[in-house]
């Protein structure tokens, strides 16, 4: 078997090692022109969510608005058909004809003709 140098014990030369040089720009550019440019793009990034929230709180608003108009609706219908349903419960006269009309009952003496 050939023996293996473990790298761990090896010698290095750091004279013949070549030193990595930053890019020439990175050395120009001041702390503080990185430091705006992360607060400019935390800042737009800000931005665009505080105007994504307000259109769905503006889509919300109307959604609200239209299904408290559905609901005032409903409500008005509910009170007529209330009022109704109170009206022909005391009279007899008008659930009679109620029913003639809604499901199209006819007195035993009455004669129907249907034209085409």
């Amino acid at each position: 078997m050939k023996p293996v140098i473990n790298s761990s014990f090896t010698k290095v030369d750091y004279n013949q090692i070549a030193t990595a040089r930053p890019a020439w720009w990175a050395l120009k550019v001041p702390n503080f022109v990185w430091l705006a440019m992360i607060m400019m793009a935390t800042a737009a990034l800000s931005f665009s969510t505080l105007t994504r929230e307000k259109a769905e709180a503006r889509s919300a608003q109307t959604a609200y608005s239209q299904t408290q108009g559905r609901a005032q609706q409903t409500q008005a219908e509910n009170e007529r058909l209330t009022s109704e349903i109170k009206r022909l419960k005391g009279n007899s006269r008008a659930s009679r004809q109620a029913v003639r009309d809604r499901l199209n009952y006819v007195r035993p003496n009455e004669i129907i003709v249907s034209i085409r």
